[in-house]
């Protein structure tokens, strides 16, 4: 099990129960270096007050690893990633109840 941050056009609801009907996810976001929306480029830095642009998404608890995700995901040519990158970044709820270490693919 793993806590993942989907952005983007992974930000579906319908996409993320057909991962994993067990999957349990909230609204969200992380603190990113810079977010272009139109090329979907995603950077985050090393120094952490240079993440200063919010990106808004889902928190995801998924009953996988990050790598059986990842196969998962391109399994589907609409979410294949060109890259499998990965870190692990703070993600806050929109409520701010719920705050986890999760990994976010980019």
């Amino acid at each position: 099990m793993v806590f993942v941050f989907f952005y983007g056009k992974l930000n579906n609801a319908d996409l993320i129960k057909n991962l994993d009907n067990d999957s349990q996810f909230y609204n969200g976001y992380v603190t990113v270096n810079k977010y272009d929306r139109e090329n979907d480029i995603l950077e985050i830095s090393n120094k952490t007050n240079h993440n200063s642009e919010l990106l808004y998404g889902k928190v995801v608890k998924i009953n996988m690893d990050i790598y059986e995700l990842i196969k998962k995901l391109n399994e589907n040519e609409e979410y294949r990633f060109n890259k499998n990158n990965f870190a692990t970044i703070w993600a806050s709820s929109l409520s701010g109840n719920n705050v986890h270490i999760v990994y976010i693919i980019y």
